[in-house]
């Protein structure tokens, strides 16, 4: 009896089942992060040398806008006449402007002013008008005339006009003196512009 008892105990051993899985643990610190593995700027290179010049462009002329002022031609004189030829046209030789070569297109306004003191009263008149010259020839008279009676001791007068130009012409433009009496002249004095405008 005894010895059956010893091997029921020993039996009730080896049956015995394993016993619950336990709680997990709690999870580590994570480690601190390693250090980068760049490197330390280098130090600054020296400049490099300087390139060659580069070639001067061309230049080009542009064309002219299709309208407005192209050029303007002017003069302003004193003293420009000694003495007065009775009916005779006279154009200073500082009475005008130099010598301009029309464009297509283009026209020409052109204001004149001119006075002329005689030595002494006479009872003649001043008149006045635009000269144009063409290709190197004489000035003419190509405006109608304004006038001034000499009665007061001197004569003043002014006139303007518009002219078309043909392109190619070298065209002059002046102040035509004229008077009825012949006399001398204390002073005499012309001022002009020629506006050069380009009109289509």
């Amino acid at each position: 009896m005894r010895f059956l008892s010893i091997v029921l105990a020993a039996s009730t051993v080896l049956v015995a089942c394993a016993g619950d899985d336990g709680q997990p643990g709690t999870p580590g610190v994570p480690g601190a992060p390693g250090k980068d593995g760049v490197g330390t700027t280098g130090p600054e290179g020296p400049p490099g040398s300087t390139g060659p010049i580069g070639a001067t462009g061309t230049t080009v002329k542009g064309e002219r806008g299709e309208t407005g002022i192209v050029e303007v031609l002017s003069f302003d004189e004193t003293k420009v006449l000694g003495t007065m030829t009775a009916n005779t046209p006279t154009v200073p030789a500082t009475c005008k402007t130099t010598a301009y070569i029309a464009g297509a297109g283009e026209s020409a306004i052109v204001d004149v002013d001119a006075f002329v003191v005689p030595l002494s009263t006479i009872d003649g008149v001043f008149f006045l008008s635009i000269g144009v010259g063409t290709n190197g020839g004489a000035i003419a008279s190509l405006s109608n005339k304004m006038f001034s009676g000499l009665g007061a001791g001197v004569g003043i007068a002014g006139t303007q006009k518009v002219f078309a130009l043909t392109a190619g012409t070298t065209y002059v433009f002046g102040t035509v003196f004229e008077a009825n009496k012949s006399f001398s002249s204390v002073d005499a004095g012309c001022s002009g512009t020629a506006t050069i405008v380009k009109t289509d």
